[in-house]
């Protein structure tokens, strides 16, 4: 995963949590992992499994309600890459 801001800025140390429910993400409960961005602002994750989750990602003020916060299902062989804004 990673993370921009509205001008396309990178985002190092931005916090990501993963959820497997809207539900959970809604409430921001039952985290199934969360990592930090790098320099790069990039985080990866291993070891999810093919289905859909839901993301919240923040920094300070800014976090990604706004954009995109799920991901498409995932697919078990190879990477799985998304580019999400926050603001």
């Amino acid at each position: 995963i990673y993370v921009v801001d509205e001008s396309n800025a990178i985002v190092a140390g931005a916090k990501v949590q993963v959820y497997g429910t809207f539900e959970d993400y809604e409430k921001e409960e039952n985290v199934i992992m969360s990592g930090e961005t790098n320099a790069k602002g990039f985080v990866q994750f291993k070891n999810l499994k093919e289905q859909k989750y839901y993301l919240l990602i923040t920094k300070g003020s800014l976090n990604n309600h706004q954009t995109v916060n799920e991901t498409e299902v995932l697919r078990v062989k190879g990477k799985n890459r998304f580019e999400i804004m926050i603001d």
